[in-house]
């Protein structure tokens, strides 16, 4: 399984969703905005945890994922 975290959660990160539902092999595993209420409305809908900042992408992809902007 390859762990996709994604930063930025505007209108391209809603077509990577939309790509991403056809792939099982990949799991997006965290999410960051720094426009709140996108990341909030994003996270929700797409049921991805919500990273806190930067650094805790990073964390949640470290060594074996992939980070998308």
């Amino acid at each position: 399984m390859q762990r996709v975290a994604i930063v930025g959660c505007g209108f391209v990160a809603d077509l990577y969703m939309r790509s991403f539902a056809v792939h099982p092999e990949i799991e997006v595993v965290s999410c960051y905005d720094r426009d709140a209420a996108r990341l909030a409305a994003f996270s929700k809908h797409w049921n991805v945890a919500a990273a806190a900042d930067l650094a805790a992408v990073f964390t949640e992809v470290a060594g074996t994922g992939l980070l998308l902007n």
